[in-house]
């Protein structure tokens, strides 16, 4: 499942509206194969995912649970894709993630409509 989807014209279309968020989070890694903890920024969510600044690319599909700094779980979701940003002094990419349960799981009081219909 990807966070777009396409029309038939091929032209892509969210799932849900992103908004600007900033939440500073806990990543890590629920893989045996690849486990590790770091300090991100979440910088946009939806109904269906998020993207977050990370010091690292992570692979396609790698799942990952998302903590408060206060170590609160937030959610659990799985990397679409990691491009690095260019315009910063210091590496960093930004991860898109898959929500494994779509929803309003970030407390926005009024998010944009389209979340109502989240599935």
């Amino acid at each position: 499942m990807t966070e777009t989807a396409s029309t038939p014209n091929g032209v892509e279309r969210r799932r849900s509206q992103r908004i600007p968020f900033s939440l500073p989070v806990y990543m890590m890694g629920l893989q045996p194969s690849l486990s590790f903890i770091e300090r991100c920024e979440l910088v946009e969510i939806s109904s269906h995912g998020c993207q977050l600044l990370a010091p690292r690319p992570l692979p396609r599909l790698t799942r990952i649970r998302l903590d408060r700094l206060t170590r609160v779980a937030i959610t659990v979701a799985q990397v679409m894709r990691s491009t690095p940003v260019e315009s910063t002094a210091v590496k960093m990419w930004r991860v898109g993630l898959e929500l494994e349960t779509p929803g309003n799981i970030w407390g926005i009081a009024q998010p944009p409509p389209d979340w109502a219909t989240t599935s």
